[in-house]
């Protein structure tokens, strides 16, 4: 039922978790994911990265209970009043490819392409290659049976 009512009204489910409105909100100012901020918060308060183990607990924990560590708090609070302030510095590029200079976009770009119309010339062939094989189809949708496959031949006399 929980479902249905999150579709029906997706901002109850933060005023009833306000701990979780505070990280969707240092989230929605670093332009990152919640748990990224999850992420971040632990390295800032433990000074090491979040071991495997940890994360799963943490991310069942904050998914499925909405429990928001301490430490996540204290973090998000930080972020959200240095933003009041003016005074937050970019966001760390956290699983996010740093950006590439104008030399590399180009030759970026041209792979892209490149790509893009073999993808294309392989689709084209596959159709062409596909009308040759098969003869007059009958139908549609699998199975796909022959003109010949479905001709009506006589049975003989017993």
């Amino acid at each position: 039922m929980d479902f249905f009512r999150t579709l029906l009204n997706p901002e109850a489910e933060e005023h009833e978790f306000p701990e979780r409105l505070e990280i969707a909100s240092a989230a929605n100012i670093l332009d990152i994911g919640e748990f990224q901020i999850l992420e971040m918060a632990y390295r800032d308060w433990f000074g090491r990265d979040m071991p495997p183990a940890v994360v799963d607990s943490i991310f069942r924990q904050y998914m499925y209970r909405s429990i928001v560590p301490h430490w996540a708090r204290h973090y998000a609070r930080r972020i959200i009043a240095q933003a009041q302030r003016g005074e937050l510095m970019p966001a760390p590029a956290i699983g996010r490819p740093p950006p590439l200079p104008p030399g590399d976009r180009q030759e970026a770009l041209r792979r892209l392409v490149y790509i893009a119309a073999l993808l294309l010339a392989v689709v084209i062939v596959s159709v062409l290659v596909s009308r040759g094989q098969a003869s007059r189809v009958m139908s549609v949708l699998p199975p796909f049976f022959s003109a010949d496959e479905l001709a009506v031949r006589p049975h003989p006399a017993p």
